[in-house]
C-alpha cells in the first residue's frame, strides 16, 4: 500500500510540475518514436479488462449487445480490419 501511495504522489507531483511549465510556456516535450498501433491495441485491451463489458458473456463482435470501442469511433473512415465491427459495411 505504501508503494502505491508513493507512486501516486510521484505522479501527482510530476503532473503539477508539467502544468506549471505549460502555463509558463517553458515546457519542452521529449520527442520519441511512438508505435500508435501498439498503443491503440494495448489501450483497447486494457479497457476491455477494466470494464468487463465489451466481451463479457458472449457480447463479442457479432452479438447484438456488442459496441465498438470508443477509440475506434473517433478514428476517421471505416474501422481498421484488425478491429472491424461486423455489420458496419466493412
Amino acid at each position: 500500500m505504501t508503494l502505491l501511495e508513493t507512486n501516486r504522489l510521484d505522479t501527482l507531483t510530476n503532473n503539477v510540475l508539467v502544468s506549471a511549465q505549460l502555463e509558463a510556456d517553458k515546457y519542452n516535450p521529449a520527442k520519441e518514436e511512438l508505435d500508435f498501433s501498439d498503443l491503440l491495441k494495448t489501450t483497447i485491451t486494457d479497457f476491455k479488462h477494466r470494464s468487463g463489458t465489451a466481451m463479457a458473456a458472449g457480447g463479442g463482435p457479432g452479438s447484438r449487445s456488442y459496441r465498438r470501442p470508443a477509440v475506434v469511433a473517433l478514428l476517421p473512415g471505416p474501422p481498421p480490419a484488425a478491429i472491424a465491427v461486423p455489420g458496419n459495411g466493412v
